[in-house]
């Protein structure tokens, strides 16, 4: 059900990874209201578990001005496949491919503005498979021990969403896992 009519639409700016969009839109109550959309590539994350530990990356975000310390991922190709992206990102971010990778979720990280959908994946039965690393990336790779997912997702800092939520399915599967 579509409550909002769309009546125009303009190109703010148009960029390598997102395109903003104003758009206005007729609302149910006969008022014309604004919306500003990000139109921005689809995307992958992987909680890749290599039996005792989850891969992480470190890796500096600008955006927030911090390091952060995530799961893998990365932007789809166009025309690209999810699950070939995550086995790519894997092997370009933690240097390892997955035998079995498995589609734990689909979710949109933030619908109020942004049509970004990103597909978080569980690889396990890892391998050592390495692919170069993208030029701009500069990332470390860790590791976080099981019994330290509950303080590390209750921990005080801010925390980035598709880790969050994949660490939170991973904790879901193994629990059904070790039943």
């Amino acid at each position: 059900m579509n409550i909002e009519k769309n009546i125009s639409e303009k190109v703010i700016f148009d960029g390598k990874i997102v395109q903003l969009v104003l758009r206005d839109v007729l609302l149910p109550n006969g008022k014309i209201a604004k919306r500003e959309i990000v139109h921005h590539q689809k995307a992958v994350a992987i909680v890749a578990f290599d039996g005792s530990d989850i891969l992480m990356v470190k890796q500096y975000r600008t955006a927030v001005g911090k390091n952060m310390l995530e799961i893998p991922a990365g932007l789809l190709e166009e025309h690209e496949d999810a699950l070939v992206c995550a086995h790519r990102e894997l092997q370009e971010e933690t240097g390892y491919d997955a035998k079995q990778m498995e589609l734990l979720c689909a979710f949109y990280p933030s619908c109020g503005f942004t049509d970004e959908e990103t597909y978080i994946y569980l690889a396990t039965d890892l391998y050592e498979s390495k692919l170069p690393e993208d030029e701009d990336e500069f990332i470390e790779l860790t590791k976080l021990s099981l019994a330290s997912i509950p303080t590390f997702l209750a921990q005080h800092e801010t925390l980035d969403g598709k880790t969050a939520l994949g660490l939170s399915l991973f904790t879901l599967w193994y629990q059904k896992k070790t039943v």
